[in-house]
């Protein structure tokens, strides 16, 4: 009898083992978050009922005994009827905000609305296609209208994506602990949202949404929550094999059930279940009522526990750690004997896949350098949006960089080795893994290691040094403190002038600011042939607070005894000029008006303080350094006002695709996307490419010419053989297939917002 119970046990591990998709967490901690999305008309549901449609899919709701997560859209917050409808009936529900942007918002916000085709396209929809102020005014338009509506600011937020820099304001302001965003897909629905933690919940860099924080302490304190969970082996090439479109597929509960194990299997494990709003009473009674009986079916039996977003969040926060224990999983596929293995650190990410009697490393995304958004600060301008995180490995972008890693010796499994996940394929080791390192065995052997220190350099703070350090030397040397103060007072202005244009410099997610007038400087430079494009800008960036040092020394300081401040003044004066600058505000019939009336009455009051001390000190000296001061601020502020009221912006990928150029030596030919009357829309901050293609040029050191691509028509060009074709996405120019056999192109580069061709002929 003892032997039979032994068998019996063993045959029931081993199936556990073989077959994990039937196996939920022991113990009732983990998590289901019902999560449901109410739009406005504008977005699509300009023929529906939405009241008639909040009530009936609260109906269905309430008749399952759950409370529900439900983020508002603004326009939303506007509609009375829903309003009174959900503070009246909806009680122990949560509401939150859903940040999808409409015309009524930007209204509402004082921002111009920016979408300039259907209302899913994501150059108006979503936060990042604003400039950074204006994404300031949305976030507080909204959040305010939620108090008022509510009488409480909202812990829950959502949209397909919102960005790091807008949820750490919000985290901060407002003090919401949980946003929603959707799963990693790749060109679904107009979007690639691609390389974040794989469909489990995080903490996310401040910076950056998509990646994990360094460490609790370092991070937005805002957990990320993902729509639409993907099958962890289909669902890298296909988004639709998800909880959500399963159907699509033929796939019936029993698939729900398979991929819910996968990611409710360890403590504080979530998916997130839900439905957009606008269906009718028929609609929520089908998929909808089905999957809130399933997940009921699993409360019911012990297995989890249902519940909205914030009291996840707030169970998820305690925990002080960047991911649940569900940081990795080995899962057999659903219908088939391949197996797909993810393993999560806050360094990187790892997807490891046997198909058939092969073992391949399919994606190694790097997170060790927290690099930043792509559109941190320059607003996306693209309709289908393109979200990318820094790729060792990525066979979706780059299919023949998957790496074969063994020939299958057993089914692939899994084993905690002091702290160490190893991975073998029977008794065969096929990597091991740790938060700051990865080894590969076998005949691929390679490790990577997260420890090493990322290169900082902060120009600003290195010219302060070199500022301060000169000072007192020249304190030292000449013991006159009230000239040192004075000559190093006029040192300081241009620096502090220039501080907003002087990045944190090789941060490795730098972004490079310019003001227009300082670009022009940049054409009488030359760069230097032996650095790389960040090391090229950073240098010339300081070159002007260099040569003013040198102008100091030289006039002031060496010849002290002759009247030649003059020569180290007018300098002075010119770098202040060239980095002056005035916040945006569009320079129109309206506007100019009043421009001209302030320009007109500052003048006035300017003259007025001038004269007034002329006349208590009449001198010929006075005079003349008063009426060149009076002119210099005028010419002065009106070449501010015309030129400098939006900063140009070098981004971190163009920077890369930049650095691509320079090390391949080959020419340029550069596509845009004739718009007939359409483009992007910028503002307060542009790309400094867009407007100055000659600087792409005299950076990389190689010839660019451009090239249209007429809207909805193929791409023609000719004599390309020996060039690299650039095609800056984020502009809103893209190649299709077609195009790229036709023209019998291969692509050499892509970071998702710039991708880089060459003729296959010059292989």
């Amino acid at each position: 009898m003892l032997k039979k119970f032994i068998y019996f046990l063993f045959i029931v591990v081993f199936c556990i083992l073989l077959f994990p998709s039937a196996v939920f967490s022991q113990k009732n901690n983990s998590y289901i978050s019902v999560i449901n999305l109410i739009r406005s008309k504008e977005l699509g549901h300009e023929k529906d009922d939405l009241l008639q449609s909040l009530k009936d899919q609260y109906t269905v709701t309430k008749s399952q005994n759950i409370n529900a997560t439900w983020l508002l859209q603004y326009s939303v917050l506007e509609d009375s009827e829903m309003m009174s409808y959900a503070k009246t009936n909806m009680s122990n529900q949560e509401f939150g905000l859903l940040f999808e942007i409409d015309r009524n918002f930007t209204q509402k916000a004082n921002v111009v609305y920016r979408g300039q085709g259907p209302q899913y396209f994501s150059d108006g929809l979503l936060l990042v296609s604003y400039d950074l102020e204006e994404r300031k005014k949305l976030i507080n338009t909204a959040f305010e209208k939620f108090k008022g509506t509510f009488g409480y600011y909202p812990k829950t937020v959502g949209a397909w994506w919102i960005g790091g820099g807008s949820i750490s304001y919000m985290q901060k302001k407002y003090g919401i602990t949980a946003a929603l965003r959707a799963s990693d897909q790749f060109n679904l629905d107009f979007y690639s949202i691609w390389g974040s933690p794989w469909s489990i919940p995080y903490l996310a860099s401040k910076e950056n949404q998509g990646i994990p924080a360094e460490s609790f302490e370092n991070s937005s304190k805002v957990v990320n929550l993902q729509w639409a969970a993907r099958d962890p082996l289909r669902g890298y090439s296909d988004a639709t094999f998800s909880i959500q479109d399963h159907f699509l597929h033929g796939y019936d509960m029993s698939y729900v059930e398979y991929l819910s194990s996968i990611y409710l299997a360890k403590p504080l494990g979530n998916i997130v279940i839900g439905l957009e709003n606008g269906g009718t009473l028929e609609i929520f009674e089908g998929f909808y009522k089905n999957m809130l009986t399933f997940a009921k079916n699993l409360e019911k039996n012990g297995k989890v526990n249902i519940i909205v977003a914030k009291d996840y969040a707030e169970k998820f926060l305690e925990n002080k750690a960047v991911f649940s224990d569900n940081d990795h999983f080995l899962y057999k596929d659903f219908d088939s004997d391949n197996q797909s293995f993810w393993y999560h650190s806050p360094n990187f990410r790892i997807n490891i896949v046997q198909e058939q009697d092969k073992i391949y490393l399919n994606d190694f995304k790097d997170y060790s350098q927290k690099l930043g958004e792509d559109f941190n600060y320059l607003p996306n301008s693209q309709p289908r949006l393109k979200i990318y995180q820094n790729s060792v490995i990525d066979s979706m972008y780059f299919p023949q960089s998957k790496i074969l890693l063994s020939e299958k010796t057993g089914v692939l499994s899994v084993k905690d080795e002091k702290g160490n996940i190893n991975l073998y394929s029977g008794d065969k080791e096929i990597a091991k893994f740790s938060n700051d390192s990865v080894y590969f065995s076998g005949n691929n052997q390679n490790s990577e290691n997260f420890k090493e220190e990322n290169e900082n350099i902060n120009l600003f703070l290195i010219i302060l040094s070199l500022y301060l350090f000169y000072i007192a030397v020249v304190y030292y040397f000449n013991k006159n403190i009230k000239n040192t103060f004075i000559y190093g007072f006029f040192l300081f202005i241009p620096l502090f002038t220039a501080y907003s244009y002087l990045g944190k410099g090789l941060e490795n997610d730098i972004t490079f600011i310019f003001d227009k007038k300082e670009i022009l400087l940049f054409y009488f430079l030359p760069f230097p042939y032996s650095f790389s494009i960040e090391r090229s800008i950073l240098i010339l960036q300081s070159v002007p607070f260099i040569s003013l040092i040198l102008f100091h020394f030289a006039f002031i300081v060496k010849k002290p005894e002759k009247n030649n401040k003059v020569f180290f003044i007018i300098p002075a004066l010119f770098i202040t000029l060239m980095y002056s600058h005035f916040p945006y505000f569009p320079l129109d019939n309206i506007t100019f008006k009043m421009v001209l009336v302030f320009f007109v009455a500052s003048s006035g009051f300017l003259f007025t303080t001038f004269a007034l001390i002329y006349l208590k000190n009449k001198t010929k000296k006075t005079f003349i350094v008063l009426f060149f001061t009076f002119i210099f601020i005028l010419i002065s502020a009106g070449i501010t006002v015309l030129f400098s009221r939006s900063k140009l912006v070098i981004t971190p990928f163009e920077v890369s695709a930049l650095q691509f150029v320079q090390n391949s030596g080959k020419n340029v030919l550069y596509i845009e996307q004739k718009d007939y009357g359409l483009g992007p829309i910028y503002k307060s901050e542009k790309p400094l490419l867009y407007e100055n293609l000659s600087f792409g040029e005299k950076i990389t050191r190689v010839k660019w010419n451009s090239a249209f691509r007429p809207k909805n028509h193929i791409l023609n060009i000719s004599n390309y053989q020996d060039k690299l074709i650039y095609i800056p996405r984020y502009l809103g120019t893209d190649i299709s297939e077609y195009e790229i056999d036709k023209l019998n192109l291969t692509k050499v580069f892509d970071n998702a917002q710039i991708a880089i061709f060459e003729s296959k002929k010059s292989e």
